[in-house]
């Protein structure tokens, strides 16, 4: 069972609903959508499995097993000391930026997973079919090696 962390009760993740953080910004007329799932959100991942690794990331006292747990877990932005994320980095995220991998007219989306492996994948949606097509996907493997290293130096 998960339990809220401001008032402790019993969360039922199979009852759950999303809820904006920022409902004022779905009328924009040039939305930014992003959504973090966190892994907690997640019926089907055992609860006792997620405390083993928070708990297993704590013990081991190197910050970057937190910094892999917040990623993968918790779906939070925490580079570790692979990328410090600074007010600076985020103004610069903030700028207006065009994917093109394809002619299309469609929209494209992408996204990062920042697990314990680093992905970039780039998905088109198809209005007309109502459903998205994987067009680009990619592992980083330097990110990888990177974080993989810095976890196992304990």
């Amino acid at each position: 069972m998960r339990a809220c962390p401001q008032c402790h009760a019993d969360l039922d993740v199979a009852a759950g609903r999303f809820v904006a953080l920022y409902p004022e910004r779905e009328g924009d007329t040039e939305p930014h959508i992003s959504f973090r799932i966190s892994a907690l959100a997640i019926s089907a991942i055992d609860g006792n499995a997620i405390m083993k690794a928070y708990h297993d990331a704590l013990a081991s006292g190197d910050p970057e097993d937190m910094a892999i747990f917040n990623r993968s877990v918790r779906a939070m932005a925490d580079a570790g000391s692979m990328q410090p994320i600074t007010d600076v980095v985020l103004q610069k995220m903030e700028r207006p930026y065009v994917l093109k991998l394809a002619r299309t007219e469609n929209p494209i989306f992408f996204g990062i997973d920042l697990g314990k492996a680093c992905w970039f994948w780039a998905e088109e949606w198809i209005v007309s079919a109502q459903r998205a097509r994987l067009i680009y996907a990619e592992r980083n493997t330097a990110v990888s090696s990177a974080v993989a290293s810095s976890t196992s130096m304990s």
